[in-house]
């Protein structure tokens, strides 16, 4: 009887080992899997960005941009005004003083 008890013993302790190793292998499995996940992740936010910048400062450009192009597309439009208004002044003044023959 007393062969018995430490043949159970070291079954024991080959069970305890088995499950420890398994235990670790799941851990180290887990950590490989969460470092997977996170490369992922990176690699879509990386496809998401337009040249490097963030979605904020994405969005900062476009809208900058928007008040240039309306500020641009008035400007055009004022001088454009100036430009009629000047040859229509100018068309008046020829026609007043104009030559007499």
């Amino acid at each position: 009887m007393t062969l018995q008890q430490p043949l159970s013993g070291s079954c024991n302790n080959s069970s305890e080992t088995a499950k420890d190793a398994t235990v670790e292998h799941l851990k180290a499995a887990l950590i490989e899997i969460q470092l997977c996940s996170r490369l992922e992740s990176l690699l879509l936010k990386k496809k998401s960005l337009n040249n490097g910048d963030s979605p904020e400062l994405h969005t900062e450009k476009v809208e900058k941009l928007k008040v240039l192009s309306e500020f641009l597309a008035n400007s055009t439009s004022q001088a454009e005004k100036r430009i009629l208004d000047h040859r229509t002044g100018n068309g008046k003044r020829l026609g007043k003083g104009g030559f007499h023959t």
